[in-house]
């Protein structure tokens, strides 16, 4: 990924060089071997890159696109790149040279502040045009390419990491305790619409933000269609469509030669991209070829799909590339890392994704595919359960309880009733204590941990802030309204530029043919009963793998299987007691801002060590990871 810093003000005063260049220096993960800089009367945009990225398949050879009018920065890998150019030709407009920063500016001289609309590919741009002195800043509808803001008085700081706007001489470092406080609670979901600062802001998902003489302005480019809307045809045509489209993905994303990665697991999601990839190139390789590179598990952990990878590597007379759990760990040079970050929250896979990055690096490939996005497009949540009790379809709904039965009665009840009473009925269930009470919650909503201090919660918006972006309660189609939250939801964005910022390091750039948007908006048009029924899911992307996946791996499975539950309950069993004594031996920065309790937090430490407790596992992590982000920036 490349790294643009923008300085606009509106004053039109200029910008000083040695400002650009120590705002630059604060993203050195993001190319300091190529740098293009221009600087004007109230403007300055730079961008830089790694040498390997400046090829057709990544952000190409030109830095900076100027044609004297409109000058882009971007960081970007466009897809479909020709049937772009043919639509901006046949609306006018012409593309002078095939990166995607010529692409961009094409589409904006061709359809003005628009231009985001027709783009497909993880991308984010800063564009000025400078017949109005304006900005327009975009960020992809998945958000795989972080950008982020301010405005300090006249002045406007757009730049690839928190850091570079940070460093801005007139940007306050208040820290934003309410993320600080969602960060150390472990309360995912409600992270990434902001950053741990209050002055800086995220360019939001599918969102284009403009500033100008006029103020700043954001505007949504793409929302997701309606769910299950789509009945333009039968199941297998769907299937056979769905099996295309994928095919073209995959091709799409892969280095023009050469090989290329595809990290397999045993599920569906990645076998299906390395399936739909295999019998694409099948027709015509052109020097191509997938890789797979999978993780292996011991036998008898959950974690362990070895034989389906194996399964499926076979059936395109393929050899995997192992990587032993074993010699991933999950804690490694962690303050280092923490200083790394630009922000407090990460995953605990962040170990994971880098060996898997520079495997991929040592198979000779920078380019690795993955399976994300299948959960979200071909899974659906048990919530449909209580949209079969509202439309009164009550012999379906037994079928889908007795299927489901094993999940527990609580589960079934918080996923078929719940969602359908009133609060004061659900106040009355806390009352009565009814199944340990905890009715009024969310069903997606995470418990707040004994560690948060009373009085932050009392003087923050910590749990409003987490109720507010998870799925709303009283929308008549539950269903419809978790997917919609699915592929809007800022969290995923977030994560997955955590996960970049170790790709970056390893030089190699991560995709994910299915978050393509023309699979996203297909798949989310389909019926629900293509997702799941009976407790199994995935049936349209299952069906449209038939023959290229072996049928052993399609079918339903007794039991689940790739949980890394196993792998980092026990790294975190090991290595907690140590950790966490390392930190509490000293004041604790999270302590001294008034989030935490430091006293509960040993507490909860001990609890689980005892009794244990996935959410506490996991929020304990968080926790540990929010603490070394702060004292690195003591």
């Amino acid at each position: 990924m490349s790294g643009l810093v923008g300085v606009f003000h509106a004053s039109g005063s200029k910008v000083d060089p040695a400002l650009i260049a120590s705002l630059m220096a604060r993203q050195p993960s993001r190319g300091s071997s190529e740098l293009d800089v221009m600087r004007e009367e109230g403007a300055a945009l730079a961008v830089s890159r790694h040498d390997w990225e400046r090829t057709p398949e990544h952000s190409g050879d030109v830095l900076l696109v100027d044609d004297g009018e409109v000058v882009v920065a971007a960081d970007a890998c466009l897809y479909y790149r020709t049937e772009l150019s043919q639509r901006i030709a046949a609306a006018g407009g012409r593309v002078d040279a095939n990166t995607p920063a010529h692409h961009i500016l094409a589409a904006y001289r061709t359809w003005g502040t628009a231009c985001v609309e027709p783009l497909e590919g993880d991308f984010s741009f800063v564009l000025y045009d400078r017949r109005n002195r304006t900005v327009l800043c975009a960020r992809d509808f998945a958000g795989r390419r972080p950008l982020f803001y301010a405005e300090l008085g006249e002045t406007f700081v757009v730049a690839s990491t928190v850091s570079a706007v940070l460093a801005h001489p007139a940007c306050p470092g208040d820290f934003n305790l309410s993320a600080i406080g969602a960060a150390a609670a472990g309360l995912i979901w409600s992270y990434g619409a902001d950053t741990a600062y209050q002055a800086i802001h995220v360019v939001p998902m599918a969102t284009a933000v403009t500033w100008g003489t006029a103020g700043l302005s954001t505007r949504r480019f793409w929302s997701p269609p309606p769910v299950g809307a789509d009945r333009s045809s039968d199941f297998e045509a769907a299937a056979l469509h769905l099996r295309e489209l994928l095919g073209r993905s995959v091709t799409e994303r892969m280095a023009p030669s050469g090989a290329t990665a595809v990290w397999m697991s045993g599920g569906r999601d990645s076998t299906a991209v390395y399936g739909a990839g295999k019998h694409a190139l099948s027709a015509d390789s052109e020097g191509r070829s997938l890789r797979p590179i999978s993780i292996s598990y011991p036998e008898g952990d959950l974690g362990r799909e070895d034989d389906f990878i194996q399964a499926v590597a076979a059936r395109w007379d393929d050899e995997v590339r192992w990587v032993d759990i074993a010699d991933i760990p999950l804690f490694d040079r962690d303050a280092e890392r923490a200083r790394s970050r630009n922000e407090p929250l990460t995953t605990p896979y962040e170990n994971w994704n880098a060996t898997l990055a520079r495997e991929t690096r040592a198979a000779g490939s920078r380019i690795a595919l993955d399976g994300n996005g299948g959960d979200q497009l071909f899974r659906v949540s048990d919530i449909f359960l209580s949209d079969l009790l509202r439309r009164g379809r009550l012999r379906e709904l037994r079928r889908e309880l007795e299927a489901k039965r094993a999940r527990g009665r609580r589960y079934l009840f918080e996923m078929t009733v719940q969602p359908l009473l009133p609060m004061p009925c659900l106040r009355l269930l806390n009352r009565l204590q009814f199944k340990g009470g905890g009715w009024d919650k969310h069903y997606l909503e995470f418990p707040i941990p004994e560690w948060i201090r009373p009085d932050f919660l009392e003087g923050t918006d910590l749990i409003d802030r987490q109720r507010s972006v998870l799925p709303q309660r009283g929308r008549r189609n539950r269903e419809q309204t978790e997917l919609h939250w699915l592929v809007t939801s800022p969290m995923p964005g977030y994560v997955l530029g955590v996960r970049q910022q170790r790709f970056l390091e390893a030089g190699i750039d991560a995709r994910a043919p299915l978050m393509d948007r023309r699979i996203v908006e297909f798949a989310l048009g389909r019926p629900r009963r293509e997702r799941n029924r009976l407790a199994h899911d995935k049936f349209l992307l299952r069906h449209a793998m038939s023959s290229l996946i072996p049928d052993d791996v399609l079918a339903p499975r007794d039991r689940r299987t790739g949980i890394t539950v196993s792998y980092s309950r026990r790294s975190m069993r090991e290595s907690y007691p140590r950790l966490f004594a390392e930190l509490l031996a000293t004041p604790l920065r999270l302590a001294e801002l008034g989030i935490v309790q430091p006293g509960q937090l040993k507490d909860s430490l001990s609890s689980y060590l005892v009794e244990g407790g996935e959410f506490r596992r996991i929020a304990l992590f968080h926790a540990l990871q929010a603490e070394l982000w702060l004292r690195a920036r003591a």
